[in-house]
């Protein structure tokens, strides 16, 4: 009978989340809480700001330094990728990477 009920609130569960739907409050468990991923609007990178290009095979202390020349934002305005201007060469970047 355990078993049963088990089973049953697990297929529950597993219809609710493929079918995209929010859990019900009936079905919420006390420990689950909606977060924001995003809290604060940060600024835009801008043409003309100075950055660190992140190189994961290298120390923090060697990273090349940049100068932003173009920024390229999504369809809401973002700022999603940069041209990134160093001493050798132009880079085209995500955000997270610098």
């Amino acid at each position: 009978m355990l078993y049963f009920n088990c089973s049953r609130l697990w297929t529950e569960r597993c219809q609710d989340v493929l079918q995209g739907q929010p859990l019900s409050p009936s079905k919420t468990p006390n420990w689950y809480k909606e977060r924001q991923q995003w809290t604060k609007v940060k600024r835009n990178f801008v043409p003309g700001d100075i950055v660190l290009i992140v190189d994961n095979s290298a120390p923090r202390n060697f990273w090349i330094i940049g100068r932003i020349t173009e920024a390229l934002p999504d369809r809401r305005g973002l700022v999603r990728q940069v041209q990134i201007k160093t001493q050798t060469s132009t880079l085209c970047r995500p955000v997270t990477k610098i």
